[in-house]
Formats: C-alpha cells, sequence, structure tokens
C-alpha cells in the first residue's frame, strides 16, 4: 500500500471515531447541562495544547517517540473504555482534559510524519486531501452517530472511537519507523526556545494565515452548538448539519492538483468560509445551516490543508519539524483558548448575530494574508 493510501484510510477511519466522541460529549453535555457548558468542555480541552504541545519535542527523544505514540494511543483506548461508565459533568471535563492532553502530546508526532514521508511536490494536494477526508466523514458520521446515540447510548459512541484508534494504529504502524530519523530532543530544545519572530520569512507568513484560520474555527465551535439549541433542532439534524461540513469537503477531493495547489484558489476560497460562517449565525436555522455548513466545510479542508503544506514546506532543514509542528499546535491552543473564553463568556448575553462581525473582520485577514504567501 502506498505511503499516502495508508494515511488517507488512518485519517478515514480515525476521524469517524473523533467525531462519533465530540457527537457523544457534545450532544451529552448539551442535553443535561446546556450549551454554555459544550464552551466550557472546548475551552477546558483548549488548555493542554498550550502546556504540552512543545513539550513532546522537547521532551522525548527522538528513540523513543514510536513507542510514546504507540502507548500514548494505548492510554486514549482506555480512557474512551472507562467514559462508557461516565455520569456527571465533572466525569466528561476530566475525560476531555486527559483527552486533549494526550492529542496534545502525539499530534506534533503525526504532524511531523506526514511531512516526513510526504513527498515536498506531492505535499499540496496531499495535505488538502487528507484535511477533506477527514471532513468528508462528517458527510456519515454524525448522521449515523446522531442514530446510534438515540438507539443504543452515548457510550457505543466512545466503544466504536476506541475501536477506531486500535485500526489506525495497525494501518500506521509501519510508517512510524520514520520518526527514528527525527533529530534528536537536545537539537529541538534549541529550536522551540525560539520565538516564532525568529523563523524565516517564509515560516512566519505561514503561521501568520494559519492563526487567522484558527480563530475562524475556534468561534464557530464555541458558539455552533448554541445556535443549534437556540433554533430547536433535534440531535438527528445537528447530525445533519454536521454532514452537510463533511460534504462540502467532499469537493476538495475531486479538485485536480493543478486548482489545489494555485495560489489564487487559497485567499478566494477564505472569503467564501468567512461568509459561509457569518450566515450560519446570523441565520441559524435548519435549512440555511445546510448550505452554510456545505460551504464553511469546503472552505475548511481546503484552507486547513493549504496551509499545513505551506508550512511544512517553509521548515528549513535545520529546524525539527516536530518541534515545529509543536510550536504550531501550541498556538492553536491559546487561540482556542481565547476564543472558548470569549464565547463562554459572552454567549449569555450576545445575540449569535454579534459573531457575524468577528467573522467580517478575521476572513478578509485571512484572504490577504494567503495572498502574500510566497
Amino acid at each position: 500500500m502506498k505511503i499516502e493510501h495508508r494515511l488517507y484510510a488512518a485519517r478515514a477511519i480515525s476521524s469517524f471515531g473523533d467525531w462519533f466522541t465530540l457527537m457523544a460529549v457534545a450532544l451529552f453535555l448539551n442535553k443535561q447541562f446546556g450549551g454554555v457548558q459544550v464552551a466550557y468542555g472546548f475551552l477546558i480541552s483548549s488548555l493542554p495544547s498550550i502546556l504540552i504541545s512543545g513539550w513532546t519535542a522537547k521532551g522525548v527523544p527522538a528513540r523513543w517517540r514510536k513507542r510514546f505514540y504507540v502507548a500514548g494511543l494505548t492510554v486514549e483506548i482506555l480512557a474512551l473504555l472507562l467514559l462508557t461508565q461516565a455520569t456527571t459533568l465533572w466525569q466528561y471535563y476530566l475525560f476531555l482534559l486527559a483527552s486533549s492532553a494526550i492529542s496534545a502530546a502525539l499530534k506534533p508526532l503525526s504532524d511531523g510524519l506526514v511531512g516526513h514521508w510526504v513527498r515536498r511536490s506531492k505535499r499540496r494536494a496531499v495535505y488538502p486531501r487528507l484535511g477533506a477526508i477527514g471532513s468528508v466523514v462528517l458527510s456519515i458520521a454524525p448522521v449515523l452517530g446522531g442514530v446510534i446515540a438515540q438507539s443504543w447510548g452515548y457510550g457505543t459512541l466512545f466503544v466504536l472511537d476506541a475501536v477506531s484508534f486500535l485500526l489506525a494504529l495497525v494501518i500506521t504502524f509501519p510508517l512510524l519507523r520514520g520518526l527514528k530519523r527525527a533529530r534528536n530532543a537536545d537539537d529541538s530544545v534549541v529550536e522551540l526556545r525560539q520565538s516564532i519572530s525568529s523563523y524565516p520569512a517564509p515560516l512566519r507568513a505561514a503561521f501568520r494565515s494559519w492563526h487567522y484560520l484558527l480563530v475562524l474555527g475556534a468561534v464557530i465551535n464555541g458558539v455552533e452548538f448554541q445556535a443549534f439549541a437556540n433554533s430547536g433542532l433535534t440531535d438527528r439534524q445537528v447530525g445533519l448539519v454536521l454532514g452537510a461540513w463533511g460534504l462540502g469537503s467532499l469537493l476538495v477531493l475531486l479538485l485536480p492538483r493543478a486548482v489545489l495547489a494555485a495560489p489564487s484558489t487559497a485567499w478566494r476560497v477564505a472569503l467564501l468560509y468567512g461568509t459561509a460562517l457569518g450566515a450560519f449565525v446570523v441565520f441559524p436555522w435548519f435549512s440555511t445551516s445546510l448550505l452554510s455548513f456545505a460551504a464553511a466545510g469546503f472552505g475548511s479542508a481546503l484552507l486547513g490543508g493549504h496551509l499545513q503544506s505551506a508550512i511544512q514546506n517553509a521548515i528549513p532543514t535545520s529546524l525539527d519539524s516536530v518541534g515545529v509542528w509543536g510550536r504550531a499546535n501550541r498556538q492553536l491552543g491559546v487561540i482556542n483558548l481565547g476564543a472558548y473564553a470569549l464565547c463562554s463568556l459572552t454567549l449569555p448575553y450576545l445575540p449569535l448575530a454579534a459573531y457575524a462581525g468577528l467573522f467580517a473582520l478575521a476572513a478578509p485577514a485571512l484572504a490577504v494574508s494567503l495572498r502574500r504567501l510566497p
């Protein structure tokens, strides 16, 4: 099996599991405690990214990274099985904290693995397609997850997520040998202590665009379930709306490589993405949410893959890619923390339409930043 095909298969399987757990946690918190608690849950889950992401490259020697990766996934599987017995708000919060800590430690390793194995000439096609596969799963997983939750309960979704982790690990295990070639921990310590301002100009520019995209994604995550609750959507309808996001991402898989790699594609899609998010919070009805999420899913998949490729291509050989991705994920945590805190504090007092103003500012800034990328 080709390397890209292994990555595609593992992403598809793990994405199903991820969305099953997200659906279960979000639906439980929303139904039992209200939409604001979903925002609090996202807020809690963002903390480990700030504290742990950089630690992996700095604290785990290259020769131990493969074993560390396997051990982390094993702990995640056990945590999911324990979550099937959870019934209280604090048990769910504890799981979110532990699970996000594991993800924060492992994600720089997986990001570095993709960059190590995928040739530079293929990255602008592979990265968007990886993102699109994860999003296309949204066209099935949330709908299926909603049905499973109503029929067999939330615990079944957690068990299925644990199984997906195990299958993804089996598929990607041969690729983990590439992590042995990473630079050692002592080298990466020097890199991690540098600020982003000391990075080469192309890498700084890619990070700038990445930050704008993260702001857009974090805010919509913080307010979407409150919008669903305000509109009176059922669990099945929520699943269909989230599925529309994945359906929009399907178009990314169908686009030719030349279109995916064209610089003009990304900045135009950034404007479409911001418009779709703004339309959703202004008109959060079932029919309009379907259309908005379909357009936003296309934009998110294409832009996320485009910027991941831009970051990876801009990393010079003098820097440990695992360390750079550790910093990228730390920035993700900081932005998520700020956005989720903002949503948690303002949701009880502001109309949802007020968040359209933030999308109207961030989307054009992202488009301008993308046009300036080398």
